[in-house]
Formats: structure tokens, sequence, C-alpha cells
């Protein structure tokens, strides 16, 4: 189910142009302005036109071979800069383009991303080539996993909620290290921008938006909101039951069962600890292959998450964090071909972790965490599943200026155990690693060695217990 990728989805028109402009509306989401530009944005298509030299040539007379004077040419791209371990590349969210998280990050070089429907289902981050496992997604560095080893999913993270993401590929600083390629930081806003602010959008295949967020006081934010999507687009499917009037299979037809809905909402206080609170209410069916009417597998996730941490700018930080994650998977008539089941679990992590910054920018980090797992089956025709993991880890990291060039070196070791049905793994890590970068000009050189070992997933550790994951 995973492995499916639709390139289909809603799109808008954005018009850009002077606040005295004119718009003139055309169905589903477009406009069409007298502005400096028209921007046409879908998911993985971006085009801009520039419409008023054109029309002034077409318009003006031709006089002998005078020199004609052309408008400077804009091309927006991604911010990569330097910092301790190698290069990370920035991106700020724009909410007038922030239709959701995957559309975000699959216009990010080495970025890709593969999901498995269209708006607001399951989808995960690959830095590469790899896979969700290998990407670690933080939210203002606390991790968004469950501690298992799953890959997380970023339908469950709304862009209206960031200010920017960092991607770091390859090296990572040691405080958000875990993602084997690489680790992903969505950052919130220090600040909005204005007292209230709010957005809404509706769009093709049943896509509706609503997001608000206010600056309570000085240093208190809250922000809520919510999308649902039917995402009924047309298609053809090479897996639909032979019809003679059709035997190539050229017909398209709706996606059926394949409607999201999610609610969230995030509270913060920056000072003078900063603690976050994050509730996310989530719902989607799980279409099939067939594509058959009156299907009903779908799965519900609620998450929890709450974090408490000091300052990031002082000699001593120190981070706490606990999130968990309610999951429902139901399929009575075992339409995905799982078997029958309504398999409720309940997946809990707790982690900590202490950084120490010295003079000259080195830092050592200590963190340890527990996860917990469990799984039931309200049918019966499933075992119980249980797990839980427990994790110490220990890492240094230092860089020195050598002329035009920054070596970097770091180590890490970590300690783990997974305990599941009496059975004990204890597993030991070591994580070194070493680079090189420089600027030259406006480009960025930098080269890593390293070596890495992700843990298995309780799932790949313990074996296929008929759960939806």
């Amino acid at each position: 189910m995973r492995g499916g990728r639709v390139d289909t989805l809603s799109g808008a028109v954005v018009a850009e142009g002077e606040p005295d402009g004119w718009q003139l509306p055309c169905g589903h989401g477009l406009s069409i302005a007298n502005g400096l530009s028209v921007r046409l944005t879908r998911p993985y298509l971006t085009t801009h036109l520039q419409c008023l030299p054109l029309v002034a040539a077409l318009c003006c007379p031709v006089a002998g071979h005078a020199e004609t004077a052309l408008p400077p040419l804009v091309v927006d791209g991604q911010q990569a800069a330097l910092d301790e371990s190698g290069v990370q590349i920035r991106v700020a969210i724009d909410p007038l383009q922030a239709t959701d998280l995957p559309s975000l990050l699959s216009s990010l070089p080495g970025v890709q991303v593969r999901r498995s429907g269209g708006l607001g289902a399951y989808s995960e981050a690959s830095l590469r080539g790899s896979n969700g496992r290998q990407v670690r997604l933080l939210l203002d560095g606390q991790p968004l996993d469950n501690g298992g080893g799953e890959a997380s999913s970023l339908a469950l993270i709304s862009p209206l909620l960031l200010q920017d993401v960092v991607v770091h590929k390859g090296r990572v600083p040691i405080d958000l290290a875990g993602g084997l390629a690489g680790s992903i930081n969505l950052r919130t806003p220090e600040v909005l921008h204005a007292p209230l602010l709010g957005t809404a959008s509706i769009g093709s295949y049943g896509e509706r938006q609503a997001h608000a967020a206010a600056q309570l006081a000085p240093h208190l934010q809250l922000a809520a909101g919510g999308r649902q999507a039917d995402n009924d687009f047309r298609y053809r499917n090479a897996f639909t039951p032979f019809d003679p009037s059709d035997p190539d299979r050229r017909r398209r037809a709706p996606r059926q069962n394949a409607d999201t809905a999610q609610r969230y909402a995030l509270l913060q206080l920056r000072a003078p600890l900063r603690v976050s609170a994050q509730v996310v209410d989530d719902a989607q069916s799980l279409p099939t292959r067939l594509n058959l009417p009156g299907q009903t597998a779908h799965l519900d996730t609620r998450a929890y998450g709450l974090s408490l941490a000091t300052a990031d700018a002082g000699v001593w930080q120190h981070r706490l964090g606990t999130r968990v994650f309610d999951e429902r998977y139901q399929d009575r008539d075992s339409q995905i071909g799982l078997g029958a089941q309504d398999t409720r679990s309940r997946s809990v992590r707790i982690d900590g972790q202490t950084r120490y910054r010295f003079s000259d920018g080195s830092a050592a980090v200590l963190d340890a965490g527990h996860a917990r797992y469990r799984a039931e089956d309200q049918i019966g025709d499933v075992p119980t599943a249980e797990a839980e993991r427990l994790h110490l880890r220990g890492a240094a990291e230092t860089f020195h200026d050598l002329g035009a060039w920054r070596a970097n070196a770091s180590l890490g070791l970590q300690w783990s155990e997974d305990r599941a049905d009496g059975q004990r793994d204890e597993d030991w890590q070591w994580a070194p690693a070493m680079g090189l970068s420089r600027r030259v000009g406006r480009c960025i050189a930098a080269g890593n060695l390293g070596a890495r070992e992700r843990l298995p997933t309780f799932f790949e550790r313990y074996g296929d217990r008929g759960l939806f994951r």
C-alpha cells in the first residue's frame, strides 16, 4: 500500500499582483490577476508565467533596431548553509503554497516522498534513495517517531504550523542524530508576524483546509486547524475486474474509499522554559487495488506530544519529551488482505537529552529513552503483541577551521535493549564520522566519511504479527 504514488492531487493557482489588481474566479481555485506574475502551483509542478513584458511586446510598434531593456530574471532556490557537521538545506514555509508537508519536501534537492494516496494519506520522506525508517523527523528538535524504529508519517504535521524546514543529509549534528540517511527538523516560529493569523483554502477532489494561530502573550502561542479531502481523482486501474467493453482497462474511474480528515492543535510557551503541547486526530480510509465500492477499511490515529526544553543558546541545554500514539486499524472483511482485524495499538515514548557546548563550539551529548508498544486485536484472530526498547547514547563533536576549509569529527556510542515475549536483544553501536567542507564562491563543497547502523524495528525483529504496519 505504501508503494503507491499519486501525482494528480488538489491544485490551486495563486495570483501575485499589485494591491489594486483585479481577479476573475475561474473554478478549482483559479484566479487571473493583472500583477507582475501568475503562479500555477501543483504539488509536483510549479510554473511561472511572466505576462506583462509579452503583452507590451505585442502592443508596441517596432521602431528600427533599438535596444530593448528586459526585466530581471528571478530564480527561486533553496538556502544552503554550513554547520558544524556539514551542509544543511533550509526552506521557509509560504502559507500560500504549503498545501501539505509531502508536497513541500518533494521540491527539495535529494528529497523524495513516498505516499499512499492524496492529501492527508500516509507518506514518508526519503533522502538519497533511503526508506522512511532511515530518516528521522523532528519538531523543534524533538523526535516525532514512536520509538520502535518505524517511519514517521509526514501527513501528521501541517506545514501551516511551521516557519521553516531544515534538512540534514548524511552528517547530522549530534543533538539531532538518529537517522541513518539524515534528519529533517521542522521548526515552528518564535513569534507570529501578527497577533492573529488565519488561512483557508478549497481545492479540487474535495480539499478543504482551515488554520488559525494567535499570539496570546509575548511568549505564548496557540495554533489549531483542520483539513480533509475526498481524494476521488479519476485514474486508470490495472487491477480492475475484466470488462468486455474495456478489455485493455483504459477506462478511468474515481478512487474509492480514499478520503482523509485531520484536526490538530499546538500550544507553545517560549520563556523561560520552552513548553510545547501538541495533539493530532487523524482519520484515513484505506483503498484497495480493486477499487470496489463499499470498502470500509480505515486507520485512525491520535497522537499526543509534550516537550520541555531550556534555551538552545546556553552552554547547557536540556530537553525532555514524551509522545503517545493511539491507532486503530479496522478491516473486518479483510479487504486489505491482512486478515479480518480490528487492531488497537498504543505506543508510548519518553526520552531526554542533555547537551554541553564548549567555548570553541565543540559539543557533547547524552540522551536516554524508553519506548513501549502494545497491540491487541478485538476480533481475536491476531495475537496480542508487546515490545519495549531502552536506549542510552553518548556522543561528542568538534570542528576546526583550516584556512578556507572547515574540518569536523564526531564519535557516538549507543547501547540499546529490546524486550518482547520474554526475549531480550542487546545491541552496541559505534558511530564515528569525519568531514571537510568549504565555500567556493556561492557554492558549498563538502565531503563526509562515517559509519552508522540502524536498529531493527519491532516489526523486523519480532516478525509479522498481522498488524497494518
